[in-house]
């Protein structure tokens, strides 16, 4: 009689199977789990970048919004000081100065609230006809008080013919701001930044000097 046997093989059939099943669940959790901790450090190191980029994208807005602010200051203080003595035209500079330092100080602020395109990686462009000779003389006219006021000279040197390319104005406002506020920052007083535009080959330069 190995009925008894049979039934004992059978039992240790059916436990391998069980054994071999709970194996596979368990390869299967511990995939899971990997898996599960791939994403999760992978949404971490987004969340962190994300963090870092808007971290970098305040400073960096913070540092541009300092300049045509401190434009508007500034012409708001000559604009008292000369208040009995300008004339009307002088007093118009003053004002235009002011409009157009609150005019980019809009702009950027309208950036800076506008942080979705940041979330979703994107920036977005407005591109048109540009001449570079004007933008870089509205910038430096952002300077100029601020320049004064550190006692820092400041030219700009643009060729005759206009410097037209096909951009976002806003963007290369933003890009001559920055190149101006570094040099204006770390120049002694009584030295003297250039800004200047040439024409080389077929692409416009702007540069920078200081000493």
């Amino acid at each position: 009689d190995i009925a008894a046997q049979k039934l004992a093989e059978e039992q240790l059939r059916v436990e391998e199977r069980l054994a071999a099943q709970q194996a596979n669940d368990l390869r299967a959790l511990n995939q899971r789990v990997v898996l599960a901790k791939e994403q999760a450090e992978a949404a971490l190191d987004a969340a962190e970048r994300a963090n870092e980029a808007k971290s970098r994208f305040l400073a960096h807005m913070s540092h541009e919004l300092r300049t045509p602010l401190h434009g508007m200051l500034s012409y708001a203080r000559f604009g008292l000081a000369e208040a009995e003595t300008a004339t009307p035209d002088e007093q118009a500079e003053n004002f235009q100065s002011i409009l157009h330092s609150g005019e980019s100080l809009l702009e950027m602020v309208n950036d800076l609230l506008d942080l979705a395109k940041l979330e979703a990686g994107k920036m977005t462009f407005s591109f048109d006809n540009a001449d570079v000779n004007l933008l870089a003389a509205f910038v430096v006219d952002e300077f100029n008080s601020l320049c004064s006021e550190k006692g820092v000279n400041i030219e700009l040197d643009l060729p005759d013919d206009p410097s037209e390319i096909h951009a976002d104005a806003e963007r290369l406002k933003q890009v001559l701001r920055n190149m101006l506020s570094n040099a204006v920052k770390f120049s002694p007083q009584g030295s003297t930044v250039i800004m200047s535009v040439r024409q080389s080959n077929d692409s416009i330069v702007a540069e920078v000097k200081d000493q």
